[in-house]
């Protein structure tokens, strides 16, 4: 029998954070979304917006911007994060880069798959009432 090592650490990735989908037009794809029932949370200007997952606290998030759809996972420290990733055989492919809630990383794992992560160490998002972002929330 193949016995495999087991190391017990605090996991890297706490949950799902966002699905971020590319669209063209920021305002048609508030509307799209907003038809089939996701409620408009946030906006930044025309660049980006996040809708609610009713039974989740994840989002929607809508973005004007060159970045492929993908799947954001939420982690504690994206540099301490990039550091396990990496030595445990994973690859950096882009960043970290600093986002409005805190720092973004795109890393593969072994197999090629991608592992985008992000952290909230600048704060969640600081909305008026009109749910535009003025800011961010202390943290």
């Amino acid at each position: 029998k193949r016995k495999i090592r087991v190391i017990m650490t605090k996991p890297v990735f706490n949950k799902i954070d966002c699905y971020s989908i590319p669209v063209a037009d920021l305002d048609k794809g508030i509307q799209f979304y907003n038809n089939l029932g996701h409620k408009l949370l946030w906006r930044d200007g025309t660049h980006s917006a996040g809708l609610s997952l009713p039974g989740s606290d994840d989002e929607l998030v809508l973005h004007t911007d060159n970045r492929p759809f993908e799947t954001c996972l939420l982690v504690d420290s994206v540099d301490t994060a990039v550091d396990s990733i990496v030595k445990n055989g994973g690859t950096l492919v882009f960043g970290p880069i600093q986002i409005k809630v805190g720092k973004y990383a795109l890393l593969n794992d072994p197999w090629k798959n991608p592992l985008p992560i992000l952290d909230f160490s600048n704060g969640l998002l600081l909305t008026d009432s009109d749910g535009n972002v003025i800011g961010n929330q202390p943290k």
